[in-house]
């Protein structure tokens, strides 16, 4: 049930009272500190990234087995996390207004409720 015009108004004037009264709460609660701490994981697991490949061309290089495996398990989680950061800010973007949208980076967007959005 779509809210009255009145109820719109009050709401409105709740929101810039909150915002006057506490605005780190309300970035918070809109979300810069979250998008922010995201795109930081993201460059973080680009750079993981990088020094992974390194790590499986210096194993090529020397022929030294143990360091291509674990530079490819560096580069393959850090390539995970960077696609997941991107795919939450990703959906945190498409689902802006949506109050009832809930994302973990790893699945698809859903509703509270269990339903799907699409």
């Amino acid at each position: 049930m779509p809210l009255s015009d009145e109820e719109n108004r009050l709401l409105a004037q709740m929101e810039q009272a909150l915002a006057a009264e506490d605005p780190r709460f309300v970035a918070t609660l809109r979300g810069r500190r979250i998008e922010r701490a995201t795109k930081i994981r993201a460059g973080i697991a680009v750079l993981g990234a990088v020094i992974g490949l390194a790590m499986v061309l210096g194993a090529a290089m020397s022929q030294q087995t143990w360091l291509g495996v674990v530079g490819f398990v560096v580069m393959v989680t850090a390539t995970t996390i960077s696609l997941a950061s991107w795919r939450g800010t990703q959906a945190a973007k498409e689902s802006a207004g949506a109050d009832n949208i809930i994302t973990d980076g790893f699945t698809k967007p859903r509703r509270q409720d269990g339903e799907s959005p699409f």
